[in-house]
Formats: structure tokens, C-alpha cells, sequence
């Protein structure tokens, strides 16, 4: 295999588990605050893994594809690369400025979980789920952009 095949093969496995990483964290999100407090403590962990996974594809992605630029056709890529990759971008970003803080909102009310009604649970998981949502629905656009 060449060094672009190979590069290109590692690009493909890093997308695969960024798209696919966090896909189910929405439906443990609500569903461990449905449970309450003490669900939030191995919740909290397994989101850090989930975290740490994803972040690792984002960038590995981003690195692979830039290797795949510069072994290929350098700056006469395509445009849709390069809106895939603006959008790729624009995903990380949602993660850092949507996620986050989604996920200290949780943090923060562990304490108080078990007081609180089911609508604002509800409305906390929510949140978290919007912005994980939205960063898939940037990756699909970016998928469909480099498969064409």
C-alpha cells in the first residue's frame, strides 16, 4: 500500500469514530439524570472517555486529511474539501462552546439533582443533546462534502 493509501485508510478510521464515538452519550445523558445524582458520578466518566476518544478522531482526522492535501493536489483540492474541512473546524468548535458547557451544567447540579423536577432534568439533557446534534450534523455535511 502506498503512503497516501495509507494516510487515506487512517483519514477513514478516524472519521468512523469520530461520527460514530458519541452517538449514544444523548441517550446516557438523560437517561442517568432521569435516575438521579448518583448516576451522574460513573456518567461523568464514561463522557470523559467519550471525550477523550472523540477528540483524539477529531484531530486525527483533521491531521489525515491535511496529509491526504498535501500528497495529493495541494492547494488545487477542491473546493468541497476545503468546506470539508472549514466545517470540520466549525465542529470542534461546537463541541468546545456547546458540549462543554453543557456537560459543567450537569457538574454543577449533581449536587442538587435529586431536588429537581423531571421538566428541568428534562431541559438539562436537552441542552446536551442539541449541541451533540448539531457537531453530528456538521460531520454529516462534511461527510457528504468528501464523498462527492
Amino acid at each position: 500500500m502506498t503512503l497516501y493509501g495509507l494516510v487515506r485508510l487512517s483519514h477513514l478510521l478516524a472519521m468512523a469514530v469520530w461520527l460514530s464515538a458519541g452517538l449514544l452519550a444523548p441517550r446516557d445523558v438523560c437517561e442517568s439524570l432521569e435516575r438521579g445524582a448518583a448516576s451522574c458520578v460513573p456518567l461523568m466518566g464514561r463522557l470523559r472517555r467519550t471525550a477523550r476518544v472523540m477528540n483524539l478522531a477529531a484531530w486525527g482526522t483533521v491531521a489525515s486529511g491535511l496529509g491526504l492535501v498535501l500528497l495529493g493536489r495541494g492547494w488545487a483540492t477542491p473546493a468541497s474539501i476545503w468546506w470539508g474541512l472549514a466545517l470540520t473546524l466549525l465542529a470542534i468548535l461546537v463541541g468546545r462552546v456547546a458540549i462543554r458547557p453543557a456537560v459543567q451544567a450537569i457538574v454543577a447540579v449533581q449536587p442538587v439533582l435529586d431536588g429537581l423536577s423531571a421538566p428541568e432534568r428534562r431541559r438539562i439533557a436537552r441542552r446536551f443533546t442539541l449541541g451533540v446534534r448539531a457537531e453530528d450534523l456538521l460531520r454529516l455535511a462534511v461527510l457528504v462534502l468528501m464523498a462527492r
